[in-house]
């Protein structure tokens, strides 16, 4: 799922980068890189909650938990940039 998300995010920011509509750029951009975050915290929280819980369970939870809240904080941050650009066409 991660990876999905990840890779769609990133394709789709970079295809407006591309097309210089930079104002559409922004919110893709913004998932993407709270998405990135996962690869951080996928480093700790395993000692964490391994400590806590059972290492499957703990293990387990890790996988939703390095990226899911990420994604929550990005799309509230999404919404406080403002409201969707419209498209703009490339050189205008």
């Amino acid at each position: 799922m991660l990876l999905f998300l990840w890779g769609g995010t990133t394709a789709t920011s970079t295809w407006y980068a591309r097309n210089r509509n930079f104002a559409s750029h922004q919110r893709p951009m913004i998932r993407s890189a709270a998405l990135t975050w996962a690869a951080v915290k996928l480093r700790v929280y395993p000692p964490v909650l391994t400590a806590i819980l059972v290492f499957d369970t703990g293990y387990m939870l890790v996988a939703w938990l390095c990226w899911a809240p990420n994604l929550l904080v990005g799309e509230a941050l999404v919404g406080r940039v403002g409201p969707r650009p419209e498209a703009q066409p490339v050189g205008a």
